[in-house]
């Protein structure tokens, strides 16, 4: 046929033996079915089952009132922070306050909230190289969609996000990461340290493993920001929507 259908030939079959050479993927996890209302669990509850399935979260304890903040802020060790529960977006409305020094600072910081729904006490992460986010939604044509990208404030103000099937491998995440724009900041810019990029993965794999296994009725789940530190990762906030209200 001649020399360019010979080269386009050649590369096709290239193609063909690289993807005959990986494993058969496992079956796309979830139903591809609309997800629905559900229902909506508040950040102690979703940080309790992620907990459970691996994923670090701050030392907290949840209390029902005014009168417990204190003694709880005392149990998890200053600086805190004040959370009210049942609030799915804090930042700017009054449910959150940082930097927590003393019993007096909570106490007024508590008095500042509408009590219902309770608090959330936790201690106070810092020293954060970058900020995550990790999102699984339900998508009613591929199933549960795994999304990693730049958290915490800069989810809104950049686009820098990664999207995965699930179920979705260590090594794909790895590579997700590193296609993100803040990979330089991740790796370490400049001199300046970089994050625990192993131990980020293992947080972000492990939200991946607990959305499979929870695929029959998770709808939607996110921690943001997950704070990548110079050692470890901590999923900082949390939130998950189940189709029923089994836990």
């Amino acid at each position: 046929q001649g020399i360019d259908e010979a080269l386009a030939a050649a590369e096709a079959a290239a193609d063909i033996g690289e993807c005959w050479s990986d494993p058969i993927r496992p079956p796309i996890a979830g139903d591809r079915r609309s997800a629905t209302v559900g229902v909506l669990m508040n950040e102690a509850e979703s940080k309790r089952l992620l907990e459970r399935a691996g994923v670090p979260v701050p030392p907290g304890r949840e209390v029902p009132g005014r009168e417990d903040v204190v003694r709880a802020a005392e149990a998890v060790g200053f600086p805190v922070v004040l959370k009210r529960l049942g609030v799915s977006h804090k930042t700017g409305t009054g449910a959150v306050e940082l930097g927590l020094t003393d019993g007096h600072e909570v106490r007024d910081a508590a008095q500042r909230m509408d009590p219902s729904g309770g608090y959330l006490v936790e201690r106070q992460i810092e020293g954060a190289v970058a900020e995550l986010i990790i999102g699984v939604i339900r998508d009613p044509e591929c199933g549960l969609l795994l999304t990693v990208g730049a958290g915490g404030v800069w989810t809104e103000l950049v686009d820098d996000v990664q999207c995965l099937l699930l179920p979705a491998t260590s090594a794909e995440i790895g590579d997700a990461l590193r296609r993100l724009r803040i990979w330089p900041i991740l790796e370490g810019y400049r001199g300046c340290s970089g994050a625990d990029i192993e131990a980020a993965g293992k947080a972000i794999e492990s939200v991946a493993q607990f959305a499979q296994r929870e695929a029959g009725r998770l709808l939607e789940l996110e921690v943001n920001p997950l704070l990548a530190l110079p050692k470890g990762a901590i999923a900082a906030d949390a939130l998950i929507r189940t189709a029923n209200e089994e836990t």
